[in-house]
């Protein structure tokens, strides 16, 4: 939008003064061609730009790209989002308990899976009922969580008959220092 509105703003600059506008019109040109080989943006090189042009486009992904602002704040996400990205099928669903930084990359490489939250303070029946109610496929929490501890407490039940079947309906497929995927059946 500011590209739009500089584009406006030069447009009735050069309006306003007709005669000089001529001459407004090349010094334009010479500071947008100066600004375009002198900025020296960390985040997107013209090294960067053709880098990431010639992965396959199945590949072109944020992780791929790592731009510096996320690359410094959300590096840690890479391995989830990378993930999500090969794993989560189209009309899948993906439940989080928390709420992450960025929810664009919980979306599959078609944009086709589901995303749902569901909230971390409910209790256990209620929980597993909104994880059947949404048709959840997919859990991502992260450790040290209520859902973490109540997931290692149906593994120390897992030979109580009564908590058995619930633990089976969880599986780890995913983990790393700050998310965990579990898929839930």
């Amino acid at each position: 939008f500011i590209a739009g509105l500089g584009s406006i703003s030069f447009g009735m600059v050069t309006d306003f003064f007709r005669e000089r506008g001529k001459i407004l019109l090349p010094i334009a040109l010479l500071i947008v061609i100066y600004t375009f080989l002198t900025a020296n943006s960390p985040c997107i090189t013209p090294e960067k730009i053709y880098e990431f042009s010639n992965l396959p486009a199945k590949d072109r992904t944020l992780v791929k790209m790592r731009p510096c602002a996320v690359d410094l704040t959300q590096s840690g996400e890479y391995g989830l989002w990378d993930w999500v990205g090969n794993n989560l099928l189209s009309g899948e669903t993906i439940a989080y308990t928390y709420h992450p930084t960025l929810l664009a990359p919980l979306w599959n490489r078609g944009l086709s899976n589901k995303i749902v939250y569901i909230e971390a303070g409910a209790k256990f029946n209620e929980w597993i009922k909104a994880l059947e109610t949404n048709k959840v496929n997919y859990m991502l929490i992260k450790p040290l969580t209520v859902e973490s501890w109540r997931i290692n407490r149906l593994k120390e039940l897992s030979n109580d008959p009564q908590w058995s079947s619930v633990y089976q309906r969880f599986k780890l497929l995913y983990s790393d220092n700050n998310n965990l995927i579990f898929r839930f059946e």
